[in-house]
């Protein structure tokens, strides 16, 4: 029997510790408005492009890899890097040219890793 999963991501999860702070957080790092989260003010949903959505979630602890859980695409990473530095969001991995794209690592609010990629022309 074929299995019938598509490769195809739907949402990624954020473990966050205070949603209200994350929410505000991550809704200004992505320009997205701020809305009403749900389940008891322990989930959050953000929508973002191609049907995929970050999901913060405050029901569980908040334990933290050692690796990005995502990145995110910006057409000018040193722009980026100017905001993240403006804003005191802690850099862990400066700009990297890794030959296809240009990489930098921050870290939001509770230290989970994030990547920002730019595509090498």
């Amino acid at each position: 029997m074929e299995h019938k999963i598509l490769p195809k991501i739907g949402a990624v999860f954020v473990p966050v510790s205070d949603i209200e702070r994350s929410i505000t957080w991550y809704c200004n790092l992505l320009k997205s408005p701020e809305e009403e989260s749900t389940h008891d003010n322990k989930i959050y949903s953000i929508e973002l492009e191609n049907n995929i959505t970050i999901i913060l979630d405050a029901n569980k602890p908040v334990k933290n890899s050692s690796q990005p859980l995502f990145y995110l695409f910006t057409e000018n990473i040193q722009m980026t890097r100017q905001y993240l530095v403006k804003n005191a969001i802690e850099i862990i991995l400066d700009v990297v040219d890794i030959g296809s794209l240009k990489i930098l690592s921050f870290k939001d609010p509770d230290d989970n890793q994030i990547m920002v990629a730019e595509k090498n022309p």
